[in-house]
């Protein structure tokens, strides 16, 4: 069952949604199941409501350096799965979210990154 399927987003005037899909981002040792959004200025998360650690996660794309594939990891370290696309923000932070189609979610954001 998706519990995500039916997530929405307030979108800001003009703002559009380019990509979309359910995802889990890692926080620490939990992987934190919602949905991903890549819109014309921003990638978001939404946490779902069956998770300890909740909440959205908001980053403009004028913070985001790129993006790249890389492994799911097990207890944040342990590489477990090729299913993962990593965004690195220019503070130097790194989001790991795993994604279905991973190569599609990074092209995505590659392009969303090349227009703004």
């Amino acid at each position: 069952m998706d519990l995500t399927r039916k997530m929405t987003i307030a979108l800001a005037d003009g703002e559009t949604v380019l990509h979309e899909g359910p995802a889990n981002l890692q926080r620490g040792i939990e992987n934190v199941g919602g949905r991903l959004f890549l819109t014309s200025s921003r990638l978001r998360f939404a946490a779902h409501a069956v998770n300890v650690q909740s909440g959205a996660l908001d980053l403009p794309l004028a913070e985001i350096d790129g993006a790249e594939v890389g492994m799911t990891r097990v207890f944040g370290v342990v590489p477990l799965a090729a299913n993962a696309v990593v965004v690195r923000t220019s503070a130097g932070k790194e989001h790991r979210f795993t994604v279905q189609r991973r190569a599609e979610w990074k092209a995505a954001i590659d392009s969303a990154l090349a227009t703004r």
